[in-house]
């Protein structure tokens, strides 16, 4: 029995990969060598990688929307980029990328100065510093990049925080020598806004003693998560 086409058939079936799409960490690590190659200038070439993820803490209210943490922070010691999951367009995506990899080219110890600054003026960034801004130049070059590397195989993530509705907080006084709390057995109580309890709770008529919120600070209002 002749079974050179069947073993043709397998051996072309075993060869052809499953799904060869560009995921997003791909994508980005593409990116990041098609900048590294084509846009720095001839540097040591740190190890790194990057990723889609939320950047720790916030400026002014807002998530970063990139992020470079030193080698010193991983384990293996390794930059490690991140690109906020709320960008989703190829050339706002390679604006940061420029960014971070300067932070970890020049070491994230020069902060937004002085090697740092340097480098960015060579590539084509310019100011606000610690924004991520491309000159004219740049952004031509960066819009070429992005429609090389093809769409960003990533939806968009709204972080969106809905936050309680106000509740009023439970204030009493802390008194025990009270004149309402010795003639009624239980002390003055109220509630009021966080706003006011912000600016100061009232002082209880009965004995002049600043009133307290039960169970003190803890029950502030917060962002619901």
């Amino acid at each position: 029995m002749d079974s050179t086409d069947n073993n043709s058939e397998s051996w072309v079936s075993w060869m052809t990969p499953v799904d060869d799409a560009p995921n997003r960490e791909s994508w980005l690590m593409e990116a990041v060598e098609r900048l590294a190659r084509s846009t720095f200038p001839a540097f040591k070439r740190p190890a790194w990688r990057v990723t889609c993820g939320w950047p720790k803490g916030t400026r002014g209210g807002k998530h970063a929307i990139g992020q470079c943490w030193p080698s010193a922070s991983s384990a293996d010691g390794t930059h490690e980029l991140f690109i906020s999951p709320e960008l989703d367009r190829p050339v706002e995506i390679l604006h940061v990328l420029a960014h971070e990899m300067v932070h970890a080219i020049v070491g994230t110890e020069a902060g937004h100065k002085g090697e740092f600054v340097k480098l960015c003026k060579a590539i084509g960034l310019v100011k606000p510093w610690i924004a991520t801004t491309a000159g004219p130049e740049l952004a031509k070059t960066l819009a070429i990049y992005a429609a090389q590397l093809g769409p960003y195989p990533h939806a968009r993530l709204n972080d969106v925080h809905k936050k309680q509705s106000t509740r009023m907080l439970k204030a009493t006084c802390p008194n025990p020598k009270c004149d309402l709390l010795t003639q009624l057995g239980k002390p003055l109580t109220g509630r009021f806004s966080q706003e006011v309890a912000d600016l100061g709770l009232p002082f209880c008529p009965h004995c002049s003693t600043q009133m307290e919120l039960a169970g003190g600070r803890g029950e502030s209002l917060k962002e619901a998560a």
